[in-house]
């Protein structure tokens, strides 16, 4: 499901001022998948001895994904907060009181 449509949303929430950081995390949190799909695949089959069940836990969790994606992304916009760093957004989130 990776399209030019989703780096285009990331640079437009991000504005070009945080861009880099939003694609860098989003790619790195992306390529997760690559690394746990082999891991889980190769456990199934080790446990069943077939490739059904391991085709169908990928088949789940792909329509389980276009869906989360789906209902969750909601409106594109940019987001008033933008200009600042990941680090910055983080703490503002969940550390109000910190200054």
């Amino acid at each position: 499901m990776v399209t030019s449509n989703i780096w285009a949303i990331t640079q437009t929430i991000a504005r070009p001022v945080a861009a880099g950081q939003w694609t860098g995390l989003q790619n790195s949190i992306g390529k997760l998948g690559g690394v746990i799909s082999p891991i889980v695949t190769g456990w199934i089959v080790s446990q069943t001895g077939s490739f059904y069940l391991a085709f169908g836990a990928a088949s789940i969790s792909l329509l389980l994904s276009a869906l989360i994606y789906g209902v969750w992304l909601g409106p594109v916009g940019t987001v008033p907060l933008a200009g600042l760093m990941l680090d910055e957004l983080f703490i503002k989130h969940y550390c109000p009181n910190v200054s």
